[in-house]
């Protein structure tokens, strides 16, 4: 397994939304934007939901990092 962060620019802060509150949207459908699992509107601020593990498993060359790690690990 890999350890991995996201980085970002600015945090204005950190909320908690209720499940009632997330929309499904269509992009989950479409294979290049699986990591959007909905979307929530709150206080007229419109704020998309991404899985950060599905995102890192979007990214090309992932696959080929994972099992390099693995094999360094084995050895």
């Amino acid at each position: 397994e890999l350890s991995l962060g996201i980085l970002v620019n600015e945090a204005k802060d950190i909320i908690e939304i209720s499940e009632g509150q997330i929309k499904q949207i269509g992009l989950v459908a479409y294979e290049k934007t699986s990591y959007f699992t909905g979307v929530a509107n709150l206080d007229s601020r419109l704020i998309t939901l991404i899985d950060p593990e599905k995102l890192v498993q979007s990214l090309e060359g992932i696959r080929e990092i994972q099992e390099f790690m693995k094999s360094q690990k084995e050895e």
